[in-house]
C-alpha cells in the first residue's frame, strides 16, 4: 500500500472503533485536565517528537489543521492523539525502506533496518504492535499516554494488514508461529502496491468511508 493509503486505512479502522467505544460508554470524548497527569521530562520530549511526527501523518491523510503538538503535552482532546498516534503507527513499518515516508525520516537508520531485516521483515511482524499494546497497558499512566501507544500499536498493525491486501502478502506476519506468506484478501480482490486499482478505487472508497466517520465524530 502507498503511505497515503495506509494512513487513511488505519484512521477509518480507528474511527470506527472509537465509534463503538463511545456507544458502549467506554469513552468519553470531553476535555478534561484530569485525563493528562504530569509525566517524566523524557516523556515529555518524546511525546513532543511523536506529536510532529503524528501531524505530518495526519496532513499526509489529508487531516492536517489538527494541532496535535498541544494534544499530546497535554489540554486537548484524547481523540486527536489516539487518531494522530494511529496515523504515525501506520507509517513505522516502512522504517524498512529508506524512500519511505518514515523513512526519509528516518535517514540512515531506515538503510540500517532495511540491511538487516529486508523490506516487510521483522518490522512488518504483528509481534510488534501487539508488544506496544501489552507495555502500554502493563506501563502507561494516564489516558492521555494510554490513548498514545494504542494508538500506535492500531495503526501498525493495520499497516500490516494493509500489505497483506496486495499481491505480495507479508511473510511472516505471524512470527514466531508460522513463516507462510499472510494474505487478508483472496486472489481475486489483491491489488498492485501504487497501481491502478489501489489509486483510482482502493484510496478513494476509503477516503470516503473516512471523510463519513469523521463527520459523526
Amino acid at each position: 500500500m502507498l503511505a497515503k493509503t495506509h494512513v487513511v486505512f488505519a484512521d477509518a479502522i480507528a474511527l470506527a472503533g472509537w465509534k463503538i467505544a463511545s456507544a458502549l460508554g467506554g469513552i468519553s470524548n470531553s476535555n478534561n485536565s484530569n485525563l493528562n497527569e504530569t509525566a517524566p521530562e523524557w516523556v515529555s520530549n518524546l511525546n513532543a517528537v511523536l506529536a510532529d511526527l503524528a501531524s505530518e501523518a495526519l496532513r499526509l491523510a489529508g487531516l492536517g489543521g489538527a494541532n496535535l503538538g498541544a494534544s499530546f503535552a497535554g489540554g486537548s482532546e484524547i481523540f486527536w492523539i489516539f487518531l494522530g498516534a494511529t496515523s504515525l503507527g501506520a507509517l513505522l513499518p516502512d522504517i524498512d525502506e529508506p524512500g519511505s515516508f518514515v523513512g526519509r525520516k528516518a535517514g540512515s537508520l531506515s538503510a540500517l533496518v532495511k540491511l538487516i531485516f529486508g523490506h516487510r521483515g521483522a518490522t512488518h511482524f504483528f509481534i510488534v504492535p501487539l508488544l506496544a499494546i501489552l507495555g502500554a497497558w502493563a506501563f502507561c499512566d494516564g489516558a492521555a499516554a494510554l490513548a498514545c501507544w494504542s494508538g500506535l500499536a492500531l495503526g501498525y498493525a493495520m499497516h500490516i494488514v494493509g500489505d497483506a491486501m496486495t499481491i505480495s502478502g507479508v511473510k511472516g506476519a505471524f512470527f514466531p508461529l508460522r513463516a507462510r506468506t499472510f494474505y487478508a484478501l483472496p486472489f481475486a480482490l489483491r491489488f498492485r502496491t501504487g497501481g491502478e486499482a489501489e489509486r483510482l478505487v482502493v484510496l478513494p472508497i476509503l477516503s470516503v468511508i473516512l471523510a463519513f466517520l469523521l463527520i459523526q465524530i
